[in-house]
């Protein structure tokens, strides 16, 4: 019986589009190919968070930002990373996500979530959503990102129930379901980009949107 339930935040619950799109945007606004900066912005994030050091995620997105001011030729203007924060605020959760929420704690079961955001924008974000969650692990706690072992080990440390009592829903296959599937975790793959999955993997469940895990909890 499953007594616990945590989700990755960002693309499980949280619809990201509009912030990768800002990022689009802000190229636009230095006469940059959207397309361009917007992926050139997502792969600084990406080394930004598994450098040397740790650095909270508002810090990731300043650096990301500030490599792309250079690469582009172009002065950083730190307005941009305003605009960026006030976009990742406001982001909204996708359709399903709050009638979800409210069967899985009319069950009795309790919610926790696993994100590599920083707690201050982890609230904002949740401010939208009228269920409150059992238990928050954030990436400035823990002091590391998924999907490092490290960050799935710290919270398995913390966890109250066993295995089986336990399941872990995500959009993230590669910073979830991997790592959960090394730790063997229960898991449900929301796999809202219908992406591949790796032959190597253990599927456990995979699912269109969050409707769709409700029969199978």
């Amino acid at each position: 019986m499953i007594k616990l339930i945590t989700f990755d935040c960002y693309g499980t619950l949280v619809d990201t589009a509009p912030f990768y799109e800002a990022a689009g945007e802000i190229g636009v606004q230095h006469q940059i190919d959207r397309g361009l900066f917007q992926k050139a912005f997502e792969l600084y994030e990406d080394r930004m968070m598994y450098g040397e050091y740790f650095m909270p995620y508002e810090q990731v997105i300043e650096q990301a930002l500030r490599y792309c001011a250079h690469d582009f030729n172009y002065e950083y203007d730190n307005a941009d990373l305003t605009q960026m924060l006030t976009v990742q605020a406001n982001l909204k959760v996708f359709p399903e996500v709050i009638d979800f929420l409210k069967t899985m704690k009319a069950k009795g079961i309790q919610l926790g979530i696993m994100t590599d955001a920083s707690l201050p924008i982890l609230k904002q974000n949740l401010a939208q959503i009228p269920v409150e969650f059992d238990y928050l692990y954030t990436s400035d706690q823990l002091n590391c990102y998924k999907p490092t072992l490290n960050f799935f080990g710290q919270v398995a440390d913390q966890l109250t129930v066993t295995n089986e009592e336990h399941l872990h829903i995500a959009a993230g296959y590669w910073w979830d379901i991997i790592p959960c599937q090394r730790l063997n975790w229960q898991r449900i793959w929301v796999n809202r980009k219908q992406a591949q999955a790796l032959p190597t993997t253990a599927m456990q469940h995979e699912v269109a949107d969050l409707t769709a895990a409700i029969d199978l909890i």
